[in-house]
């Protein structure tokens, strides 16, 4: 009898996880929910409502995308999913040395998330996070300026991220956690040419670059891990630390577009341009520390502190693996060129609250500020990204003994320097960005002892 419920609960934790899978297939291609450049925090809807303040210390199912070791908490077989509507705008008012304004460069986005997990045994919890910790896409209509004179066209980054993970109690008071990351990346980047300046070619008298009309395709998989701690030193208070480590792309792509030639600002040649290439470049580290502290039965308040590694994606290389045949001049070689970014590394700090109003519901809300790691050198066109100030609420329902439903809002509004140029610094502008985001979340359990509406 016990192994049949057994091993109908994880038939049941399977189908959350492959329903999670068809979900974020599904919503891949809209993602650009942001925290700070093209990362994407927004993967829990219990989260959103509190700022994501303390998730590295717990809260719920979903805190193991900060710390694997957060799943110490769990009881039986438990599952969660989160849905989340954003509706950013970023405007941009172009000073010079034409003026302009760009309506909206990004578009609403849906980001969806799923977590199952299975306590084995009193020690040892098993875990799967299924998410996408990147994405990004900016677009500038046909008739825009900017996409006229080639400063910015398309930019897309999709990630998918599979994590399996377990913790281990090593005390009543010390967890630890660990787990595998294997991340899908999709990149799409037209308008490469302004991106990448002119080629130096040797033996080639004549200045080339690519054309405006340059673009670049590719997608690949990389592998990571992801390593926490969980500290409990007195009852009531939870310290928790998490680290996802960076990754490292060497992506099949497609150079497409053309190549041009020209001296003294007279165009001498054009030719099409279809190569395989590789794009190599690094998706940040992350670390995070949370705390969570019981002031009384019913209330608790959370803080928290993430660092982003941004300064490791300082460029996307790019190396042709084919030849240009140049009339006139014969077969060439692309050399290695870098679409250069130049981030510095980002932090972000919140805080929040949370309270039971009754053993059915429960209320939180939270505040957060982030230090875009796009300074004022490395703000671009294509990802005009700011310092930015939050604030969130939301609640938890207790639909049965053993569901919750989780409901967020936040507000994002940019703040600081808004000044935004060309790669070249010829054309500049300001910007005016923010963002309205809805996340629903819907938990459930499986098994173990059902307790109250705040308990993952």
């Amino acid at each position: 009898m016990r192994r049949t419920r057994a091993l109908r609960n994880l038939r049941l934790a399977c189908a959350g996880a492959a329903g999670a899978v068809i979900l974020l297939t599904s919503s891949a291609l809209m993602s650009e929910a942001q925290a700070g450049a093209f990362g994407l925090r927004d993967q829990s809807a219990y989260g959103e409502g509190l700022a994501f303040a303390g998730m590295a210390a717990g809260g719920s199912l979903s805190s193991m995308f900060w710390n694997p070791a957060t799943l110490s908490a769990v009881m039986g077989f438990q599952t969660e999913t989160s849905a989340t509507f954003v509706a950013p705008r970023a405007s941009i008012d172009v000073l010079s040395p034409f003026t302009s304004n760009e309506g909206d460069v990004v578009a609403n986005a849906a980001l969806v998330s799923g977590y199952d997990a299975y306590r084995i045994n009193d020690r040892v919890v098993l875990g799967l996070a299924i998410t996408e910790p990147f994405g990004m896409r900016s677009k500038y209509d046909f008739g825009s300026e900017l996409r006229n004179q080639g400063i910015a066209g398309t930019s897309s980054i999709t990630t998918f991220n599979i994590n399996p993970m377990l913790s281990v109690d090593l005390t009543d008071w010390l967890s630890v956690g660990a787990g595998f990351q294997a991340q899908y990346l999709d990149i799409r980047y037209t308008g490469v040419g302004a991106s990448l300046g002119q080629l130096s070619v040797p033996g080639v008298p004549l200045p080339l670059s690519l054309g405006a009309n340059a673009s670049l395709d590719g997608d690949s998989w990389a592998y990571g891990y992801n390593v926490g701690v969980l500290l409990k030193p007195r009852e009531g208070t939870e310290i928790g630390i998490g680290y996802r480590s960076g990754l490292k792309y060497s992506i099949d792509s497609k150079l497409t577009g053309s190549v041009t030639g020209s001296l003294l600002g007279q165009s001498l040649l054009t030719v099409p341009l279809d190569l395989d290439a590789t794009a190599k470049l690094e998706t940040p580290a992350k670390l995070s520390v949370g705390v969570r502290q019981a002031i009384t039965d019913r209330w608790r308040v959370m803080g928290g502190v993430e660092w982003d590694q941004w300064s490791r994606f300082k460029q996307v290389s790019v190396q042709a693996k084919d030849k240009v045949a140049v009339s006139g001049v014969g077969e060439i070689t692309v050399p290695e060129q870098d679409i250069v970014f130049g981030y510095d590394d980002g932090w972000f700090f919140s805080g929040g609250t949370e309270y039971d109003v009754s053993p059915k519901w429960t209320l939180r809300a939270g505040v957060a500020y982030e230090l875009s790691p796009v300074g004022n050198s490395a703000r671009q066109f294509r990802l005009p990204d700011v310092d930015r100030v939050s604030g969130s609420a939301g609640f938890t329902y207790k639909a049965c003994e053993r569901c919750l439903i989780d409901a967020s809002y936040a507000y994002v509004a940019g703040v600081g320097d808004d000044h935004v140029q060309s790669s070249s610094g010829a054309v500049r502008g300001e910007v005016n960005a923010d963002a309205h985001i809805v996340s629903l979340g819907f938990r459930y359990r499986f098994g173990g002892t059902p307790t109250g509406s705040h308990a993952n």
